[in-house]
């Protein structure tokens, strides 16, 4: 498979990951709110900053799970490119991989970043968000390896 090829194959996966794990974490926020889904925090956060407007989570939700797609299709897109460099791997090799990067993925935003999104906003992460943060990455990280393996497997 040429890289380029690898790039657009990690792109679609990442994407339709993304949109598995957003359609997971919409359960949780149909009952807990936004305080339920850290991600989509981040997000409204990184939009936010972006429009050099004040955090408001009842605003630009659409603008953040427009950013939270692109994340995981940029996210699957590297994935792809390492993968195109390998030769000779197997679907379990392209699952463990995706679902390190995400659990990687998951690991800095809850924990080394929660300080400072926190304290420039407002925003608060629950602990039952980060929670559902880990539940959800798993979603991402299986998906992303599943898909991964049918496009370039």
């Amino acid at each position: 498979m040429t890289p380029l090829g690898a790039l657009a194959d990690g792109t679609v996966s990442g994407f339709l990951a993304a949109a598995l794990m957003t359609s997971f974490e919409a359960c949780f926020w149909r009952t807990m709110g936004i305080g339920g889904v850290v991600e989509w925090q981040v997000n409204l956060v990184m939009v936010s900053q972006l429009l050099h407007e004040k955090y408001n989570p009842e605003k630009r939700l659409r603008e953040a799970l427009g950013m939270h797609l692109v994340h995981g299709a940029l996210f699957g897109a590297l994935l792809g490119g390492i993968f195109s460099a390998s030769s000779k791997l197997s679907a379990s090799d392209y699952i463990l991989a995706a679902v390190a990067l995400s659990l990687f993925l998951w690991l800095l935003v809850p924990f080394l970043f929660r300080k400072s999104f926190e304290g420039r906003t407002g925003a608060r992460f629950s602990r039952a968000g980060i929670g559902i943060s880990l539940a959800s990455h798993l979603v991402y990280g299986l998906a992303l390896g599943v898909c991964l393996t049918a496009l370039m497997g």
